[in-house]
């Protein structure tokens, strides 16, 4: 009688098993189907044709690295020395050292206590964290170990400007910080610590672009910057919005050359952006729910 009653019991056990995975497959199908539609559909709206003109094929990239949760808040992205990355997340006093091929976190450097940090840029050995308070902080970056000595520069931006990005210039003299509000966008231009100039783009000076130059455009023209690099090649000055998700690409004298929305499905929260030495550009996007992602884009 034992024996029957644990037989009975092993198949009822298997029947809820079948029957278990049968319905989680009944589930899981129709998501899966609902996703890979959601990004066929996303790739028909953003096709290789909106950037013909750009020099970058952002439909294709070359690489998208899954990042560590360690990074699902980054926040700021610069090149370090062409084989890694150098960033930081919008919470811990943190700079990550990113190989640049594998997207693997190769070093952490502590450099504070927790606060806001939006933006990283590395340049003649010193490395520069924009705080969203205008705070600056820099120090010589350890090639080896992690021990460092930080300084402070207060550049008097504070909370109304929301600065999120910050980037040199290419002769290395000039930091710029973009800020993220008001109806004008600011680009702020530092040598040392003193304050040279501010340039505005408004949004209705891109909408006006946007229409003048015929440019095809999926949502709204939308811009507050969360990131900004400089084009190690041509001198262009890149703006990465994550609200709007596009890139808006100004000349030196930063008038206005083109502008590209990105696909939300590819960028979903497209916040550091940054060049290696050839032209090659790394976007991150944090990850909220998911990984956080770093994409590679080879120069055309």
């Amino acid at each position: 009688m034992y024996e029957i009653y644990s037989i009975y019991n092993f198949v009822n056990v298997m029947v809820n098993i079948k029957t278990y995975t049968f319905l989680c497959a009944i589930i899981l199908i129709p998501v899966l189907v609902s996703c890979n539609r959601t990004e066929k559909m996303n790739d028909e709206l953003y096709p290789a044709k909106m950037y013909e003109d750009f020099p970058y094929d952002l439909s294709k990239p070359d690489t998208v690295f899954k990042l560590s949760y360690e990074l699902v808040e980054i926040s700021g992205l610069s090149n370090y020395n062409d084989r890694s990355l150098l960033a930081v997340q919008d919470e811990n006093g943190i700079v990550f050292q990113i190989d640049a091929r594998t997207g693997i976190i190769e070093k952490k450097v502590n450099f504070n206590k927790n606060g806001d940090y939006e933006g990283i840029e590395y340049v003649d050995s010193l490395v520069y964290i924009l705080n969203s308070n205008g705070n600056l902080y820099y120090f010589v970056y350890p090639g080896s170990g992690n021990s460092v000595q930080v300084d402070q520069i207060k550049t008097g931006l504070g909370k109304k400007e929301n600065v999120e990005g910050i980037t040199v210039s290419n002769d290395g003299s000039e930091l710029y910080i973009s800020s993220k509000d008001g109806p004008e966008k600011n680009i702020f231009t530092f040598s040392k610590d003193n304050l040279n100039s501010v340039r505005s783009i408004s949004v209705k000076e891109i909408k006006n672009f946007v229409s003048q130059q015929n440019i095809q455009t999926v949502t709204k023209v939308k811009f507050k910057p969360s990131g900004i690099s400089i084009h190690p090649l041509s001198g262009d000055i890149y703006i990465l919005t994550h609200t709007g998700k596009a890139i808006l690409t100004l000349d030196n004298q930063f008038k206005i050359i083109s502008f590209v929305q990105l696909n939300p499905y590819r960028f979903p929260q497209p916040e550091g952006i940054c060049f290696t030495s050839d032209g090659t550009m790394f976007i991150s996007n944090e990850g909220n729910f998911q990984n956080s992602t770093l994409l590679k884009f080879s120069m055309r």
